[in-house]
């Protein structure tokens, strides 16, 4: 067995003893926060409850919630449902586009 295969059987067994515990330490590692902050937010992702929309997810799948960063500096800002995280990822969080994009709904209701 390569030292590759081994390191990923630990991993495996790891998660398997305790995910919970195994995706806040990769959350933590990802991001560079501290453990205490990525278990609020992986609690957050467990209660599925957007940060932005504030809507609750009604299939109750915390897959489809994402830790928000900014792509420049890295830091972490919350918890998006999967589309409000798209949409600021296509906005390119341009907060002008943004606002321009408030004034367009608001002009052609």
């Amino acid at each position: 067995m390569t030292k590759l295969e081994r390191d990923n059987k630990t991993r495996r067994d790891r998660y398997k003893r305790n995910p919970e515990k195994y995706l806040v330490y990769n959350t933590a590692n990802r991001y560079n926060i501290s453990r205490e902050y990525a278990a609020e937010l992986r609690a957050k992702i467990t209660k599925c409850t957007c940060d932005l929309c504030e809507s609750p997810d009604v299939l109750g799948n915390k897959n489809d919630f994402c830790i928000d960063h900014c792509h420049e500096t890295g830091k972490v800002r919350g918890v998006l449902c999967r589309n409000c995280n798209l949409a600021l990822g296509y906005f390119k969080d341009d907060t002008g586009t943004i606002l321009k994009s408030i004034k367009y709904i608001n002009k052609n209701k």
